[in-house]
């Protein structure tokens, strides 16, 4: 990403909406450190060389913060300053956690992994896809890898990319070929742990991780209320 700011040392004025001097590229941090400050140099190199435009730092070491550093803007076209509960999007790094919630569902008695999949979830099984067990997605070997793979502009629509798996046809069958599932692996665990569960994904992502880590308004899958 390039950073909006154009100044090749970040000293100046604000350019494009991006805070150009050291004092203003970073948001305040409640740790002041010696590690905190060599952190806040590397970040203003890594500025300086177009390479953040905004980023947050949150290291844990013995179960104490240690740095929390935040610095530049949300986006080249939006100027708000990133601040430490500030969101972002961060594709595929949710598929841990909807694995995650399978295995909770596992764990919690709802399901199993050797389960078929259409005996979980109604329709599944049409095209091809009624010895898809629930190990096969979760090992990326249910030949659903192009699955959801078309336009992104439909990403949003929670129902219609379901929809869109359960019509799918696998391309190879069944637990013979790992391929990494990049846009329909979310959904098929989502689809999996709704209709296993009887809720919506939410409420158990709820359920299983936000309330008993106490991180209400930090952890979203989809757009936030």
């Amino acid at each position: 990403m390039n950073p909006s700011s154009q100044s090749d040392d970040l000293q100046g004025t604000v350019t494009n909406g991006a805070a150009t001097n050291n004092a203003q590229f970073f948001y305040d941090s409640p740790i002041q450190s010696d590690l905190e400050a060599k952190l806040k140099q590397l970040l203003i190199k890594l500025a300086s060389a177009n390479k953040i435009i905004g980023i947050q730092v949150c290291v844990y070491k013995d179960g104490k913060v240690v740095i929390d550093s935040v610095a530049g803007v949300l986006g080249e076209n939006d100027p708000r300053p990133v601040q430490h509960d500030s969101l972002f999007p961060v594709f595929s790094a949710t598929k841990g956690i909807a694995a995650g919630m399978v295995h909770w569902l596992v764990d919690n008695g709802k399901l199993k992994l050797e389960d078929n999949i259409e005996n979980i979830w109604p329709g599944f099984g049409v095209n091809k896809k009624d010895s898809i067990k629930v190990h096969h997605v979760l090992n990326h070997t249910s030949g659903l890898h192009n699955a959801n793979s078309g336009s992104f502009s439909y990403e949003s629509n929670w129902k219609a990319c379901l929809d869109n798996v359960v019509t799918a046809t696998p391309e190879s069958e069944p637990g013979h070929l790992q391929l990494y599932h990049y846009a329909s692996f979310g959904f098929l665990c989502g689809g999996i742990v709704e209709h296993a569960s009887g809720k919506k994904f939410q409420e158990v992502l709820d359920e299983a991780i936000v309330r008993p880590l106490n991180i209400e308004g930090e952890l979203y899958i989809g757009i936030p209320p």
